[in-house]
């Protein structure tokens, strides 16, 4: 019997990856993007973690995935995901082990409101697709975006990154506790 549970949790994994691939790759060549970044981690983890948008330095690197989690010779120092593989590292979980992308898969500062509304369409599918128990929010836009959708998914907030980057990680202990918290399975 539990083997027929490890198999079945495979092939559903299998399947979310492959539709997730296709999704991602349709949307790049449908809007004309020479790249996007994408998805990092496990289509099955219970927690999906979202940010808003990769910068243009993101963007233009050799990364191809959310936080740059894919490519060691990205200078992650000063940047989101310093503090999130910190955060991972100090709270002893595995990256790997959770869902994380971006609301936005380009910089969003030369966006229409109607490719706004293309991206947000298409998170509202991948949201749908891995269909987590809880949604973590970083930061109040990205919060702000979720929260308007009404979609029917545990939505919490925690500060963005780029907050305790901001501040010299003076904040540091506070937020590590409240990803403690909302990492815990619920």
């Amino acid at each position: 019997m539990e083997t027929q549970i490890h198999l079945t949790e495979r092939t559903e994994k299998q399947e979310k990856e492959k539709i997730l691939i296709k999704m991602m790759n349709d949307f790049m060549i449908n809007n004309q993007y020479s790249k996007i970044i994408r998805y990092y981690g496990n289509v099955n983890s219970k927690i999906f973690i979202l940010g808003e948008a990769p910068v243009s330095v993101h963007l233009n690197s050799t990364s191809k995935c959310v936080f740059a989690f894919d490519d060691e010779s990205y200078d992650k120092k000063g940047r989101s995901g310093e503090v999130i593989l910190k955060v991972f590292s100090d709270l002893n979980v595995k990256i790997s082990d959770y869902f994380f992308d971006n609301a936005f898969k380009i910089p969003t500062e030369d966006l229409t409101e109607d490719e706004i509304q293309v991206h947000i369409d298409l998170l509202i599918k991948e949201i749908n697709i891995v269909s987590p128990n809880k949604i973590i929010c970083l930061g109040n836009d990205v919060f702000n975006i979720v929260k308007d959708l009404n979609l029917d998914y545990n939505i919490v907030k925690l500060q963005h990154p780029a907050y305790i980057i901001r501040n010299n990680y003076t904040n540091y202990a506070e937020y590590l506790e409240a990803w403690r918290k909302e990492l815990k399975w619920t």
